[in-house]
């Protein structure tokens, strides 16, 4: 059996960047991931916490106020925005994650492209290349991520705001 003939240094220089690309996508995923499940569990926590031992450590007396029953609400209502944005940030993860392998597709179509192992594109337009609707897949899910990746902060925000509106009802209710 012969061996093949040793890859041209563009070709060979396209494989490693390849290589480095896709392990580049893989530990931005990573981070992107632990990031985000930091940020929310502290959202939750913070929400979930503060209703949690307000119920519970409330005074008797205290538990008809409506300052209180306010504290406890703003922070149940800040804990369900919290779990509606770890859904939009999965929903994020999953579409930038979409977009990398993608484009990491269309390189490889690109790199394999005289080869019957390159990939197929399975919705090409007319007259587009395997290679172009790999990255038109790329750019479709990029924008889906940044547009999820904008709801995620504002829910962010909102999940934020509850937990200070909650603290403030509750220092009025402990005040007054």
């Amino acid at each position: 059996m012969s061996t093949p003939p040793d890859p041209s240094p563009l070709r060979a220089f396209e494989l490693e960047k390849y290589a480095r690309d896709r392990e580049h996508e893989l530990e931005l995923n990573r981070f992107t991931h632990r990031f985000e499940v930091e940020r929310l569990k502290l959202l939750i926590l913070l929400n979930g916490g503060a209703a949690t031992a307000w119920l519970s450590l409330g005074q008797s007396d205290a538990g008809l106020d409506p300052l209180a029953i306010g504290a406890a609400a703003f922070w149940v209502i800040g804990l369900c925005l919290s779990v509606w944005a770890t859904q939009a940030a999965l929903e994020t993860q999953r579409q930038f994650g979409r977009a990398y392998h993608s484009r990491r597709r269309a390189d490889e179509a690109a790199i394999l492209a005289t080869s019957a192992r390159a990939p197929k594109a399975d919705d090409l337009e007319p007259g587009e290349s395997h290679v172009a609707a790999f990255d038109r897949k790329a750019d479709t899910a990029r924008k889906a991520g940044e547009a999820s990746a904008k709801r995620v902060w504002r829910r962010t925000i909102c999940c934020t705001g509850a937990f200070l509106a909650g603290a403030v009802a509750a220092a009025a209710s402990l005040i007054g």
